[in-house]
């Protein structure tokens, strides 16, 4: 493994101790897992274009011209109502999840920590 210095905001230190005191994880780990998400996830755009840049649209709307214009099949009702409420969907979902959530420690999620009061 390779050692890292690096220099961070007092602020953004203090809240990277906090989240790996909650999650019950080192502040190592959890840059560790930060950086490896954004890799995943800049890859992921990378290799989307690369697919994008090599698809074959005409294909696509000769596939997209054969589906039915017909109304959505029962039961994907909840679809439909979520696309309607946009990103309030979304954020509905996620609270709604929220007590099922375990941390990567295994044990459940603490209480959010309470926010400081600013001298």
């Amino acid at each position: 493994m390779t050692t890292l210095s690096l220099r961070l905001p007092a602020s953004l230190h203090e809240r990277l101790r906090e989240l790996a005191a909650r999650e019950g994880i080192s502040i190592n780990q959890l840059i560790t897992l930060a950086a490896a998400e954004k890799v995943a996830s800049i890859l992921t755009v990378d290799y989307l274009a690369e697919r994008a840049r090599a698809a074959d649209f005409a294909a696509f709307d000769r596939l997209l011209a054969r589906v039915p214009d017909a109304p959505a099949p029962a039961g994907d009702e909840w679809a439909k109502s979520a696309r309607e409420r946009g990103a309030g969907a979304a954020e509905e979902i996620h609270e709604q999840r929220a007590p099922y959530r375990v941390a990567k420690s295994g044990r459940p999620p603490a209480a959010p920590a309470k926010p400081r009061k600013r001298r």
